[in-house]
């Protein structure tokens, strides 16, 4: 999908306006991150939070079987194109989500910025519900206690034409108290931090909600689409879904196999360096004899990239690494690093592992590992022969890769 036919939320000029560094997210123009994942993280772990979910969709229902209809229909989330094929005769279905916009709040600050803006107290809404309420001196919103970070906050819907004062107001109030806008970057670590899943890795039409953690969110008192097929299931022979602490700096990341043993016994479904914690975090699905809290697995760390060489004097990469090579009495001496590009691409740094000096190294082979919160790559070896200098201080003052 080219950039001119991706959708725009209402917000978009405005990040692009302020440093929102844009990328395709399920065929949306959204901001990845404005600054950096571990500030952005951080300032809603500390003060407050604002996220653009405006991709989310919305949608309304109305008739007068329209709740029964949706107990009947849900649990819980489903596409537009899926509700509307068995939508009855007395109801119709609306779907608001390109005429109106979602911000979320988030963090120990996050009621007392929403609470100047909306009227009606806020504190008196319980977790997960919601209500209709004037935003910004403009009737017809929505706001609820709901988020996806695990931190206290609310989810406002506005109109559209609205959208981008109540940024505004969000923003300027938010800065005031060390807040931050924040992109999907540092939404994936605060969630995952959080335990909480994302469609398509936690959750898919194959992981039932039992098996993912939600049977919270079920109501087994009423008929649903599914439940006679979920009551059938033999609970008990499923994987489910579990958290993982890593004990060295490595990083899992998706689709890595988890063992016990010699044994496959699941699989990663996310990963990333966890910046409240300082280490590597994941969420996997695991047999359930092994889900106890407690129990030590081995995850298997792959070869997740391709090289793109140059063996010329000082040439890029674009995607990985620049290369050096020079003569030395009659020896060919090459210099590896990362370039610019890479860089800017991988972000924040967590782990970096250097060959040792002795090391044989083949050409086109791996011969160290670099990873970020966002991805890892291999570095890769441009000649055959033997490692004579590592940077070793590196490794331990990783910021010192973004300087000259």
């Amino acid at each position: 999908m080219t950039t001119e036919t991706l959708k725009k939320t209402p917000l978009y000029d405005l990040h692009a306006a302020n440093g929102g560094r844009m990328v395709d997210f399920t065929g949306w123009s959204m901001p990845v991150q404005y600054t950096s994942i571990i500030n952005e993280h951080n300032a809603t772990r500390n003060a407050v939070g604002l996220f653009d979910v405006s991709h989310m969709a919305r949608f309304r229902f109305d008739g007068a079987n329209a709740l029964e209809f949706l107990d009947g229909l849900v649990t819980r989330k489903k596409i537009a194109e899926w509700i509307q094929a068995r939508l009855p005769e007395d109801i119709t279905f609306t779907d608001h989500t390109e005429q109106t916009a979602m911000i979320a709040v988030q963090g120990p600050k996050a009621m007392e910025i929403a609470q100047a803006i909306v009227e009606g107290v806020l504190s008196e809404l319980k977790y997960y519900q919601g209500r209709e309420a004037t935003i910004l001196s403009h009737p017809g919103g929505l706001v609820s206690r709901t988020g996806y970070t695990g931190e206290d906050g609310v989810e406002m819907t506005v109109s559209a034409e609205n959208a981008i004062a109540t940024w505004e107001a969000l923003f300027v109030a938010a800065a005031e108290v060390g807040g931050h806008a924040v992109g999907l970057g540092a939404r994936d670590t605060l969630r995952l931090e959080a335990a909480m899943p994302l469609y398509g890795h936690e959750l898919s039409e194959e992981i039932t909600p039992l098996q993912a953690g939600l049977g919270f969110a079920m109501s087994w008192d009423h008929e649903f689409i599914g439940k006679t097929a979920l009551e059938a299931i033999d609970k008990d022979s499923l994987p489910v879904r579990v958290g993982l602490a890593m004990e060295d700096k490595r990083v899992p990341r998706e689709h890595y196999p988890l063992y016990s043993g010699d044994q496959q016994v699941g699989e990663v479904t996310s990963g990333s360096q966890s910046p409240t914690l300082g280490s590597p975090i994941a969420m996997g699905y695991v047999a359930r004899a092994f889900a106890a809290e407690g129990t030590q697995l081995d995850v298997d760390v792959l070869v997740r990239s391709s090289p793109i060489m140059s063996t010329d004097n000082l040439l890029f990469a674009k995607t990985h690494e620049w290369v050096k090579v020079e003569e030395s009495d009659g020896a060919k001496i090459a210099t590896v690093g990362i370039s610019a590009h890479a860089i800017e691409a991988l972000n924040d740094l967590v782990y970096l592992e250097l060959p040792e000096v002795g090391k044989e190294t083949t050409a086109g082979e791996s011969f160290g590992e670099i990873e970020s919160v966002k991805a890892v790559s291999d570095i890769y070896a441009p000649v055959t022969g033997e490692v004579i200098e590592a940077n070793s201080a590196l490794p331990d003052n990783l910021d010192s890769l973004h300087e000259d």
